[in-house]
């Protein structure tokens, strides 16, 4: 009778480990954003980001997004201030790799003397940097604006929402809302006028820096310059009489050794 009894008691500790477990369990599944969000509650949390509403998610509010974007936002202006950053993204990018590669490819030789090769070979190479970085920075605006005229263009937009409603998605679930007339016609003409436009402009930039990157680099590989090599130092070989109390004791007077 008493081995039935702890037998029971240690069934009753058990079951009521795990449902312990359980109830921790899915308590920290919660508090990371798995299930549902309590909205009340100890473990009740915002949303990551803050609430947003679906005026976030329409796309003339992304366009406003993107003409404040550090690279995305060159697509709206004008051709002297496009020129203009381009410029200076060229010349930054070529003065950040022209020292490396005159670590490379020394300009001068031990006696001071210019190499004209290795100085074409550097100048070509950091062009053909420059023209890379500055392709690099054009393929993410391209993409940028691309992905905004889908959205401009389409006649719904997809919103994303958190209201702790069970749908096995961390407590958000997104759905796609239609747009308005006013909203079709305004989102066009921003496609037409404004992302139409930036992406023309930047693929012919782009299709040049490409262009540019290629032609730079085949033309430093066939300037010939050549790689800095360390000197070579001569291994000296030490006479029989270094080492003999004869040489020490004149003082080097009958021969060189090393020191």
């Amino acid at each position: 009778v008493e081995l039935d009894s702890a037998r029971q008691r240690l069934q009753q500790a058990l079951r009521c480990g795990l449902a312990l477990y359980f109830v921790r369990r899915r308590q920290s599944l919660t508090q990371r954003g798995y299930g549902e969000i309590p909205q009340s509650g100890p473990y009740a949390r915002e949303a990551p980001g803050g609430k947003r509403d679906a005026e976030d998610y329409k796309p003339c509010k992304e366009y406003q997004e993107l003409k404040a974007d550090p690279i995305g936002g060159w697509g709206v202006l004008d051709d002297s201030g496009w020129t203009m950053r381009m410029l200076a993204l060229l010349g930054a990018a070529f003065a950040a790799s022209l020292p490396f590669l005159t670590a490379i490819y020394a300009p001068t030789g031990e006696t001071g003397e210019v190499l004209p090769k290795n100085l074409a070979t550097d100048l070509l190479f950091a062009l053909a940097l420059s023209f890379g970085a500055v392709s690099l920075c054009l393929l993410r605006m391209l993409n940028q604006w691309s992905f905004l005229k889908g959205r401009l263009l389409a006649k719904t937009f997809v919103v994303e929402d958190a209201t702790g409603q069970k749908r096995g998605t961390g407590g958000y679930y997104s759905f796609k809302k239609e747009k308005t007339e006013t909203e079709v016609r305004q989102d066009a003409l921003l496609a037409e006028y404004e992302a139409e436009p930036a992406l023309n402009r930047a693929k012919t930039y782009f299709a040049g820096a490409v262009g540019g990157l290629f032609l730079a680099g085949l033309a430093g590989i066939s300037a010939g310059g050549e790689i800095r090599m360390a000197a070579k130092t001569e291994d000296r070989v030490e006479p029989e009489y270094c080492q003999s109390l004869y040489w020490k004791s004149s003082g080097g007077a009958i021969g060189e050794c090393k020191s």
